[in-house]
């Protein structure tokens, strides 16, 4: 489940061999722009707070538009490590012609959560992963804001997917700090 690659063009550049796409609901969750882009800073696109991609975070009241896709078996552990940064959770969906199911969705970690699951609280695979990118900080921070161009990729994808994909994007997704949602932001 991708949250915010939910046209199927864009969804097929980070899993090309992708098979059944479509779009659905996942309840009670938002996308929060509180991950560093080790990606987008490693590639000279992110700089000063703008450093962001997003994640997604459990939130009652939100709806968040996703992307549902299957994958073949032998694919999984290729995208589970392009996708190390974030937790893989298990979570219910509803596609729009009304069928349920459970799939993975990449969520959020903290900073320490990051840290201990993911690096075994070794500093020295933190470094290797993120701080030879990224000394500064923390790695989930609540004070940034969006990469520039990873937003415009988001807009663009949900653009393609209808005036409600774009809504739900702009409505269901925060910043950091969980309260200024991407609209807001963008109108600043």
């Amino acid at each position: 489940v991708y949250a915010s690659l939910v046209d199927e063009r864009s969804a097929r550049e980070t899993v090309p061999t992708l098979r059944r796409f479509r779009r659905g609901t996942v309840r009670d969750h938002c996308r929060i722009f509180n991950l560093v882009s080790i990606i987008n800073l490693s590639r000279g696109l992110a700089s000063g707070r703008r450093l962001a991609t997003a994640t997604a975070r459990p939130q009652l009241g939100s709806d968040l538009l996703v992307a549902l896709f299957d994958l073949p078996l032998s694919e999984l552990p290729a995208l589970l490590a392009r996708e190390r940064r974030l937790r893989v959770c298990c979570v219910p969906y509803e596609e729009a012609g009304g069928a349920r199911g459970h799939a993975a969705l990449f969520g959020e970690y903290t900073h320490a959560e990051y840290l201990s699951e993911r690096c075994g609280g070794d500093p020295h695979a933190y470094h290797n992963e993120v701080g030879r990118w990224y000394p500064e900080g923390e790695i989930y921070r609540p004070d940034l804001l969006p990469v520039p161009s990873y937003v415009l990729r988001c807009v663009r994808a949900h653009r393609v997917a209808g005036p409600a994909a774009l809504a739900n994007l702009l409505d269901e997704s925060f910043l950091g700090d969980g309260e200024t949602s991407l609209r807001t932001q963008l109108r600043r």
